[in-house]
């Protein structure tokens, strides 16, 4: 396992992270939004916030070396989110 400073990125590419939930209160602390759980603490530690909405989703993008690199946190219901992942071309 490589720790994130020693992780091999020879090539330019464009990485997408897409944390699965549904939107609306009443999921806000459920099983159901963990992945939004997840990709808010990740921008918390990165000090970063879900700074737009793009194809679907709240995202925020980040340039590490030569990639760039997309989390997405989709505002359809969980079932719908494929619908915002092909908006980045995403392959289903």
């Amino acid at each position: 396992m490589f720790k994130s400073s020693e992780a091999p990125m020879t090539e330019a590419g464009f990485y997408l992270i897409v944390g699965l939930g549904n939107p609306g209160r009443e999921y806000r602390q459920t099983r159901h939004n963990i992945g939004f759980m997840l990709l808010d603490r990740l921008a918390l530690r990165l000090n970063l916030t879900f700074s737009r909405v793009e194809s679907k989703s709240l995202v925020y993008e980040r340039r590490l070396r030569r990639a760039t690199i997309v989390v997405a946190k989709p505002q359809t219901y969980m079932n719908l989110s494929g619908q915002a992942s092909r908006g980045y071309g995403a392959v289903l």
